[in-house]
This record gives structure tokens, sequence and C-alpha cells, in this order.
């Protein structure tokens, strides 16, 4: 399915803008660099858990629920982990916030990457 489809590019062009931003950081400002590591990487695992549960509530024939409530549970889980990198463990807001926004980028690759493949399954098309 093209959703999920673009849901795994934008992971990869995610993982790859993560990887380029650290390059650039590790060598301009490497205070900076382990926030927008753990960024990238929180990034990287909360779009990775969106999938696996978008994938297992809506990939059967119904609905389930129990995946629904999970993608809430997830978000209440990320947001405690964005406190505890912040609050407790003093990690650089900016370098995270850096981080963070790398899923931005992955989001825009994938989009562009989509829109330059022919439109196989396009119903309007036929």
């Amino acid at each position: 399915m093209t959703t999920f489809r673009i849901l795994r590019l934008a992971s990869l062009y995610q993982l790859a803008g993560l990887a380029a931003l650290l390059v650039v950081v590790a060598f301009t400002w490497p205070r900076g660099a382990g926030g927008v590591l753990l960024g990238g990487l929180l990034m990287a695992l909360n779009f990775w858990l969106l999938r696996f549960l978008l994938t297992k509530a809506f990939g059967g024939s119904q609905p389930k629920v129990a995946y629904a409530l999970a993608l809430g549970f997830k978000l209440v889980l990320v947001l405690g982990l964005m406190a505890l990198l912040v609050l407790v463990l003093h990690v650089d807001a900016l370098g995270l916030a850096a981080g963070l926004a790398t899923l931005f980028v992955g989001i825009m690759g994938a989009t562009a990457h989509q829109s330059f493949q022919p439109a196989t399954d396009c119903p309007a098309r036929e």
C-alpha cells in the first residue's frame, strides 16, 4: 500500500538526514551533538512505533481498538522521554530539537521521492 510505503521512506530519509546533520554538528557544535543524536533516535523510534501500530490497527478487516489506544500511550511515553532527557539528564534542548526536526526532513524527502514515482495504482488514470 502506498501509505505504508511513504511511511517507510520517511523513516529512511529521516535517518539519512540525521546522519548528515550529525556530521555537520560534530564539527561545528560538538556540545549539541549528543542532543541531536538522542533527538533523532527518539524520533526514529517514535516513527517506527507509529508505523507498527498503524499497520496493526488498520491492517486487518476491522480496526483494533487496543492498538489505537496504544497510539495514545506512545504519545505520552515519547513526551515523557523528552522531558526526562531535558529536565533530568540535562541534554542540550536546542540539539534535541534539531534532532527531533530531522523527522520533518524525512517526511519532505519521502514526499519528494513519491512525487517522482509513476502512479501505478491510481484509479483515475485507468
